[in-house]
């Protein structure tokens, strides 16, 4: 059984669990007072929160908001998330200081929280990115929690990638040995095809490695190596089978079943294309890129919700939220709130659409946004942008047009051709009751 398969039993197992606990919590809150307003409401979260009932000052907080009578919405916010956090609720927390920095991303307590929230995952590259830019906000004189936080985190940073070196370093010594151990035919046959294939004669590289993998079937990277030149040379379905052998020898070599899935996309097997990436999850939960592309996949067979629940699956870290890359990956993101975007949704992909800017804005990501926070009647943000985008044309021309290709060559994907033929049928049937409309 793959692991995957028994963390989702265990996940589902805990289902009665959960529902017991989620009935006891019903009753708990049938003994609460009822708050009369939103002050009132806040009040009591906050004696919730200073009482260590941290679930029941979230639930205040909510109220609080749903009430609609506060100015401070940010504030609620942030009250909400600490009290998440401390409920043991770190993805929650972070999507509650999403909605802080939304609202307010000039203030450092957004980026405080969603640090907070971030380190208690484990995601401390992300945690110290925040605790940097909270600290920016502030200015000086700086504050010593904050000074501490981003000490701390610094330091989990290098710890974390001290382990991931050594991680790096215990697989090369494997495959040193793998190679120490390789017939020295085989290892000829593959510098002759390495000098080939520099040379650019790859007709000849490839029959090397063809050679070497009849002296050594198992030989893993060599057949990825020759589907990677028979797909230069136009032979798909020659390379396809060598794709599949390479993950046949090795289960976990990640980059096989990228390259199977996306091999048997070109040839129009997409149901098949589907089946290698999702076995590719059931190892490697924390590998962004098989995410993505079986998110895309699903959007090619027009399965638009099942993708979206798929990335959502990604974002919450699967059945455990043990793993956090995904969470935190610019292109998941942005393709998660592309797909929400079209599916009539505008809060959640405008947050998105902020977060991954935050971390790096590129010209597509830009655009996406502003024409998101224009949909909202956001108008101030989204003519920022414009003008951001535009200065950019003037100052920096040759960048500027980099960019406006990557952004017509990715709307110019086959996922973005059938999303965008939903909108526009959609539309036609606007009148339609059931067709949920942008808000």
């Amino acid at each position: 059984m793959f692991k995957w398969e028994r963390q989702s039993r265990k996940h589902f197992a805990e289902q009665k669990h959960l529902k017991a606990q989620a009935e006891q919590d019903s009753k708990i809150e049938e003994t609460l007072p009822e708050p009369e307003d939103g002050k009132e409401a806040k009040a009591y979260g906050v004696s919730a929160f200073q009482s260590g009932n941290f679930e029941i000052a979230a639930r205040y907080f909510q109220k609080a908001l749903d009430f609609g009578d506060i100015d401070d919405v940010a504030g609620l916010h942030s009250n909400r998330s600490a009290a998440l956090l401390r409920a043991g609720l770190p993805k929650e927390a972070v999507e509650e200081a999403n909605l802080i920095i939304q609202l307010r991303p000039d203030w450092s307590k957004g980026f405080f929280r969603r640090g907070e929230a971030y380190s208690a995952l484990q995601n401390f590259h992300e945690a110290l990115q925040d605790f940097e830019g909270a600290r920016e906000l502030q200015g000086s004189p700086s504050d010593p929690v904050l000074e501490g936080k981003i000490t701390s985190t610094q330091e989990a940073v290098q710890q974390q990638s001290a382990l991931a070196k050594l991680q790096e370093e215990m697989r090369a010594a494997e495959l040193a040995a793998d190679d120490r151990e390789r017939e020295p035919r085989v290892k000829e046959l593959m510098q002759e095809a390495q000098a080939l294939f520099a040379q650019a004669d790859l007709q000849a590289a490839a029959t090397c490695l063809k050679q070497a993998l009849k002296l050594e079937p198992s030989y893993f990277q060599a057949a990825s190596q020759l589907g990677m030149l028979l797909h230069h040379l136009g032979r798909e379905e020659e390379a396809l089978h060598y794709f599949k052998l390479s993950i046949t020898y090795e289960k976990g070599f990640m980059s096989g079943y990228v390259m199977t899935g996306g091999m048997l996309e070109t040839l129009g097997r997409l149901a098949e294309a589907e089946n290698i990436y999702r076995k590719g999850l059931r190892t490697f939960f924390d590998d962004s890129g098989c995410w993505v592309a079986c998110a895309a996949v699903l959007i090619k067979q027009g399965k638009l919700q099942e993708g979206i629940e798929l990335l959502r699956e990604a974002r919450q870290g699967g059945p455990e939220g043990k793993f956090h890359k995904p969470a935190a990956d610019p292109q998941l993101n942005f393709l998660l709130g592309y797909m929400l975007h079209l599916k009539g949704y505008l809060s959640e992909p405008t947050a998105l659409y902020l977060r991954v800017c935050s971390e790096g804005a590129q010209l597509p990501w830009m655009y996406v946004l502003a024409r998101a926070q224009h949909a909202s009647r956001d108008c101030a943000p989204a003519e920022a942008i414009v003008r951001r985008m535009a200065d950019l044309r003037r100052t920096d021309r040759p960048h500027f047009l980099r960019e406006l290709s990557i952004l017509n060559w990715t709307m110019d994907l086959p996922q973005w051709d059938v999303l965008g033929n939903k909108v526009q049928a959609a539309l036609h049937r606007s009148a339609d009751p059931t067709y949920r409309s942008p808000r």
